[in-house]
């Protein structure tokens, strides 16, 4: 799978672009903990990551929040759940193909973001 963004190693960069509260869910203000940075996570992670550990990588963020942005990409065909049959059970979060398909838009989505941080900071 990896794609596009095999080479995604610096998840704190992109995330720090995308914190500028840019959002992908159609406008609607989430906040830095938006689909992007759980996103972001997961195109990092190069492997499925359970809730848990997204809920470690993203600094602050609720589990209500949470649970339902990964509830929103689930149904957006954007990240698959898969639950194993277990005690405690484990539940497992990764990139879908479409998921995936995001990378190269995410990748100028970011530029965009740092390009603009870039020409605010210069024009104080």
């Amino acid at each position: 799978m990896g794609g596009a963004w095999a080479e995604f190693s610096e998840p704190r960069r992109h995330l720090i672009a995308l914190a500028g509260r840019i959002t992908l869910d159609g406008g609607r203000e989430r906040g830095a903990h938006g689909a992007g940075i759980i996103l972001c996570q997961l195109f990092a992670a190069k492997a499925p990551l359970r809730f848990s550990d997204l809920e470690r990588l993203i600094a602050g963020v609720n589990q209500k929040m949470l649970i339902q942005q990964l509830k929103q990409l689930e149904q957006d065909g954007i990240v698959l759940r898969t639950v194993f049959a277990q005690v405690p059970p484990r539940v497992e979060y990764e990139l879908t193909d479409m998921g995936y398909a995001l990378g190269p838009s995410m990748q100028a989505l970011i530029e965009w973001a740092e390009m603009r941080r870039a020409r605010f900071t210069r024009n104080g």
